[in-house]
């Protein structure tokens, strides 16, 4: 007898157990049935369609802030060049941390190299060395199979 008022006042404590606070209630609507499954496959598609569209949104943005900023920095060395006593003429990359500059500094022409290592000095160009042509001048395509018509038939 003990046992089973025992047992019955643990299954119903809390059905008789009063709260000291009203705690709020979470009221859930049920959703509307879906009769065929076409609405979910309609909200997918739509849901993964605006998805790329923004994607797509956010690479054309940031594409266009790189070519802006590109051009930006670009400009800035121009204008530097233009008011600065030392010019940077050319630059040309020949490994990913090494470059090569051509400087303008004081009526002298300079040859600089940059690696990770520093910048070293290789030469100082004499003026007017860069409007000289540095070989024979390369032959056009249709110079080119003209000589190898022309070794064919001999």
């Amino acid at each position: 007898m003990f046992k089973t008022l025992l047992l019955t006042s643990l299954f119903l404590s809390p059905l008789l157990a009063q709260e000291a606070s009203q705690k709020p209630r979470i009221i859930i609507e049920e959703a509307h049935p879906i009769e065929n499954g076409t609405d979910v496959q309609y909200n997918i598609k739509d849901k993964i369609t605006n998805m790329l569209f923004s994607l797509g949104v956010i690479i054309v943005a940031v594409g266009a802030l790189i070519y802006a900023l590109k051009k930006l920095t670009r400009k800035r060395l121009e204008s530097i060049n233009a008011i600065s006593s030392i010019k940077v003429l050319e630059k040309r990359t020949l490994a990913p941390k090494t470059h090569l500059y051509v400087i303008e500094a004081h009526n002298k022409t300079l040859l600089i190299g940059e690696s990770p290592e520093g910048l070293v000095t290789l030469s100082e160009l004499s003026p007017g060395l860069e409007d000289l042509p540095t070989g024979p001048a390369p032959l056009s395509f249709t110079q080119v199979l003209k000589k190898k018509f022309e070794n064919i038939k001999s």
